[in-house]
């Protein structure tokens, strides 16, 4: 995802650390800026902490092809979620 939501919002959850690792779950929903379209994608990070807690690594995962899918320019030009 690029520089391409207004209004974004978000909300994070992030699951309890086991040992050095921990598992960073958010939503994302927005406006895309160019289409107008409103986006809603979730996803997760799986980090790897240092022993004072600080991320030392840090891997993310969403639906690409979902993303994609919301901000398509739509016939009409009107967007939204289904």
């Amino acid at each position: 995802m690029r520089d391409t939501e207004r209004r974004v919002g978000s909300k994070r959850k992030a699951a309890p650390a086991a040992g050095d690792h921990l598992v960073y779950m958010w939503t994302l929903d927005g406006t895309h800026a160019a289409t107008g379209n409103a986006v809603r994608v979730a996803g997760w990070e799986d980090r790897d902490l240092d022993p004072s807690g600080l991320i030392t690594l840090s891997h993310g995962w969403f639906d690409a092809a979902d993303y994609a899918r919301q901000t398509a320019p739509t016939p009409g030009g009107c967007g939204g979620l289904t």
